[in-house]
């Protein structure tokens, strides 16, 4: 079949000369483990759709993402000592992982190797995930009477050495055969975020930051990869995302988690150590998050002061302090705009021109957004879209410093050419129709002739504005394009025509997507079809 997802739109990030199939994978078997999945890049993110079982989810993700997760695996893993040590750990923790996720990863691995990334195995990937767990960020969660309209609004920034994460810009969007469609951001190669910024399609919102102090572990505990993975793609509902989450905790990665329903208008705050955890849930109220232990059961079991400092003291205390501030302030008056200006704070995200551990992303939603298809407002870069000032940082450092730590160097700038970025939607829903007019949509693969699909203008889009050369539906690229009524409404949709032979469909799809570029990002679509069986 005709790849055409390698096109201008759709370069997969890689380099022509490395996409290597081993001989062990077919072409056939390569386009059916790859059939569905898509990347695109927008305002500095790298929107990846993985779909299927575990392994076809993993290969695509290592396929897909491959120099970004080759990267990853160098500065979370990297090639000296401790590397031996996380994969010895990684093999230790192994039979902890759910099948499914063996899995997951194994594909991973396989995806990179055909991408032409053959030096990293299992171990390397699973010892990635086991410790690609962040450090610093900020976050809130509002509701009810803290937001303008009762809406919830939920947002999360950051914050951890630039030169080590310059490659989390991937945002994933995920649709398994088993469990709950779901995104998130993280980078290449990685099976959960991470950075822990989550939205499953049933209208969980999740967020946290991790919470220093709390040394008590559990050995036989599941790993948190693991557990926050199970909870986004399992769970609909706060009770059983707080039961997920508490049992059989390992204690690694003491965190507060921050969670939305958009379908009650419920919000949690779970401040959770090992084997305690302080829970705090409302349909009015503002949570923020800091890094900072705000609770009575983890501050004991953390063996901190109880109760806490008033005002906050202590680590990220700063933080704490201007979170009250910005609560006394804009209570009531939360909306998406207030939360994008919470993140660009400079407090808030640690903004240093000159600084290396400071905010790096943005990402900010509310109820009717998660309800249209998982949608958020995000930015790369610093929230406010102020720079890293590299030349002035490098001026600061020694000669013999800057020799040394050539590396840490090379990946500021990668950082650097790639922000800031404005803040950006991804991604806009709209309604296609695969063959207007038919009933099944049912397609014959054998065929030589071109199939139809409209986007259809509605109340909130202009099919119009869709630029056509962008335009993707099954890995195939249009032959033609008009504007018509398609759908007898009275306004203009964009009707497409594809040859039926470019198109990246099995005898077992039942779903296509067609997705484009609009003067504002990318637009996603997706309507059945019904494969007609043929002889051969």
């Amino acid at each position: 079949m005709k790849k055409k997802i390698f096109g201008i739109l759709f370069a997969l990030v890689l380099a022509v000369s490395l996409m290597i199939v081993p001989a062990a994978v077919s072409a056939a078997e390569e386009a059916d483990l790859l059939e569905g999945s898509f990347v695109c890049e927008q305002d500095g993110w790298l929107f990846v759709h993985l779909e299927g079982s575990p392994y076809q989810i993993g290969y695509q993700n290592g396929y897909l993402t491959a120099e970004n997760a080759n990267y990853w695996l160098i500065s979370y893993v990297g090639t000296n000592k401790y590397a031996e040590w996380a994969r010895e750990f990684a093999k230790d923790i192994w039979p902890m992982v759910p099948k499914e996720y063996q899995d997951e990863i194994d594909g991973i691995v396989d995806g990179l190797h055909a991408a032409g990334y053959t030096s990293w195995d299992r171990w390397d990937v699973a010892a990635a995930n086991f410790w690609g767990e962040s450090y610093g960020c900020s976050a809130f969660v509002a509701t009810g009477d803290a937001t303008t309209d009762g809406q919830i609004v939920i947002g999360h920034v950051t914050m951890f050495d630039v030169s080590w994460d310059f490659m989390y810009y991937v945002m994933y969007d995920v649709t398994p055969d088993e469990g709950y469609r779901f995104r998130y951001q993280s980078a290449g190669g990685s099976i959960w975020s991470g950075q822990d910024w989550y939205i499953n399609e049933t209208g969980l919102v999740i967020t946290e930051t991790s919470v220093y102090g709390n040394q008590v572990r559990n050995p036989e505990g599941t790993p948190i990869f693991v557990r926050i993975r199970q909870a986004v793609q399992y769970t609909d509902n706060i009770d059983d995302f707080i039961d997920m989450m508490v049992t059989n905790n390992s204690g690694i990665f003491a965190a507060e988690w921050l969670v939305g329903d958009a379908k009650t208008g419920e919000i949690l705050s779970l401040m959770l150590g090992c084997n305690a955890w302080d829970i705090n849930r409302t349909f009015n109220g503002f949570y923020p998050s800091c890094n900072y232990a705000w609770y009575e059961n983890f501050r004991t079991e953390a063996e901190l002061p109880v109760p806490a400092p008033d005002p906050p003291r202590g680590a990220n205390s700063n933080r704490a302090r201007r979170w009250l501030e910005l609560i006394d302030q804009y209570y009531g008056e939360v909306d998406v705009e207030v939360g994008k200006l919470f993140l660009g704070d400079d407090i808030i995200s640690l903004y240093d021109p000159t600084g290396t551990l400071a905010g790096y992303d943005g990402k900010v939603t509310s109820t009717d957004l998660v309800l249209d298809n998982m949608g958020m407002w995000a930015r790369w870069g610093n929230a406010a879209g102020k720079p890293f000032d590299i030349e002035a940082y490098l001026a600061e450092q020694t000669p013999e410093w800057i020799a040394s730590e050539q590396e840490y160097i090379e990946n500021l700038y990668r950082y650097v050419e790639r922000t800031p970025q404005p803040w950006t939607y991804l991604m806009k829903t709209v309604d296609i129709d695969i063959k207007p007019g038919k009933r099944h949509n049912s397609i014959n693969l054998k065929s030589t002739d071109v199939v139809l699909v409209a986007a259809l203008t509605t109340d909130d889009f202009d099919a119009s504005t869709v630029a056509p050369e962008t335009v993707v539906f099954a890995g195939a690229e249009p032959v033609r394009w008009t504007l018509e009524d398609v759908d007898g409404d009275g306004d203009m949709d964009m009707l497409f025509h594809f040859n039926t032979q470019d198109l990246d469909l099995t005898k077992g799809s039942t779903e296509a997507t067609l997705i484009g570029m609009t003067d504002t990002g990318w637009v996603i679509g997706t309507d059945t079809v019904n494969i007609v069986p043929t002889k051969d």
